[in-house]
Order: structure tokens, then C-alpha cells, then sequence
């Protein structure tokens, strides 16, 4: 009976652990979900723009290039987000879900957490390139308006910088907790999540059992 005791309460705290993991993992799935599909729409606007807006002849080769420029970074840098975010949500997922291994979901939060910086930083970029072309394209279309327009995005962009570092300072840099739920041993830390119940029979009976059987 003590036995089953231990082997009931092993399961419970394995399946306690998964499920934080589990709770981390749709956190970072939420939060790329929503980046990918802001960068979605960036692609389709910015590529539509390349398309549609010609600028006229005569404008300053340096203001042309800053608008192609910029609406070109802004698709390569939203591509990258989609194809890279879309791709990691998936195989996370899939690994999670499916993965034959006990360490599967404990890789795919890692996955997740070790690329979330990189890519959005690179989504950030991806805006900072549209509001540098809008700063070009209303030099270009504008007429008279154009400087006050383009001290408007100026200060638009200014503005997106500090209050995003001034969130991340606030917030972004401070330590998280994990899904992990790891317990101190003698070995060193355990994680609940890889734990194994055992099911078989303790070696001390199995030993016993033989001894019996011999006589």
C-alpha cells in the first residue's frame, strides 16, 4: 500500500509539472502568434506599396532609394519573422505535443524562449524601416507639407524608441520564472516534469523473490 502511495504520488507531481510546462508553453505560443500575425499585415502593406506607389521622375535619387529602401527591409525583416515564427510555433508545438522523448516539452519551451528576443527585435526593425519610408514617401508626394509631415514620423519613430526601451528597462530585463518545477537532491536539481514512477518491482523484492524460488 505505501508503495502505490508513492507511485500515486509521483504521477500527480509529474502530471502538476507538465502542466506548468504546459502554461509556459501557450504563453510563448500566444505571444509569437501575435507577432507573426502584425508582421503578416506589415508584409502585405509594405509589398503593396512597392507595387502601387511610383515615384515621379525628377525626385532625388537619395529620397528614392531611402523609400524603396526602407518598404524592401520592411518585407525581408516581416518574411523573416513569419517563416522563422510560423516554423517554431509548429515544430514547438509538435514537439511538445507528440515528442517521444520524457525532455520533449522541456526542449520546446527552450526553443521558444531562447529565440523570442532575436525575433523581436527583428519585428521592431521591420516597423522602424516602414516609418523611414514614410518619412521618404512624404518627401515625395507631399509637396509643401512634406517637412512637417516628416518631422510628424520623426517624432513618431523617437517616440516608438524611448517608449519601447524605456518598457523593456521597466519590465523586459527583470528575472521570469520558469514551468520548471525542480526539487533539490543530494545529485544536484530534478526536474519534476522527467520524473518516471516506478512501476516495476523494487529490486530488493525481486532479489528476495529469487531467494525464496532457491529454497
Amino acid at each position: 500500500m505505501l508503495r502505490t502511495g508513492k507511485q500515486v504520488w509521483e504521477a500527480t507531481a509529474k502530471r502538476r509539472a507538465i502542466d506548468l510546462r504546459r502554461e509556459e508553453l501557450e504563453f510563448h505560443i500566444q505571444r509569437f502568434s501575435v507577432l507573426i500575425t502584425q508582421a503578416s499585415v506589415l508584409t502585405g502593406f509594405a509589398f503593396e506599396s512597392i507595387v502601387h506607389l511610383e515615384v515621379p521622375e525628377g525626385t532625388d535619387w537619395r529620397i528614392a532609394a531611402l523609400f524603396h529602401g526602407g518598404l524592401s527591409l520592411c518585407v525581408i525583416l516581416s518574411i523573416y519573422v513569419v517563416v522563422v515564427g510560423s516554423t517554431l510555433v509548429v515544430f514547438s508545438y509538435q514537439l511538445a505535443i507528440l515528442g517521444a522523448e520524457g525532455d520533449s516539452l522541456e526542449i520546446a519551451v527552450h526553443q521558444l524562449r531562447a529565440r523570442r528576443l532575436p525575433l523581436f527585435f527583428v519585428g521592431f526593425s521591420a516597423l522602424f524601416a516602414l516609418v523611414v519610408a514614410s518619412i521618404a514617401l512624404a518627401q515625395i508626394k507631399m509637396g509643401v507639407i512634406a517637412a512637417y509631415v516628416t518631422i510628424g514620423f520623426a517624432i513618431l519613430g523617437m517616440f516608438l524608441f524611448q517608449s519601447t526601451l524605456r518598457i523593456y528597462c521597466a519590465m523586459g530585463r527583470r528575472r521570469l520564472v520558469t514551468g520548471s518545477a525542480q526539487f533539490i537532491t543530494p545529485e544536484g536539481y530534478f526536474d519534476l516534469a522527467t520524473l518516471q514512477p516506478n512501476v516495476g518491482t523494487p529490486a530488493v523484492l525481486a532479489d528476495v523473490d529469487k531467494i525464496d524460488a532457491t529454497l
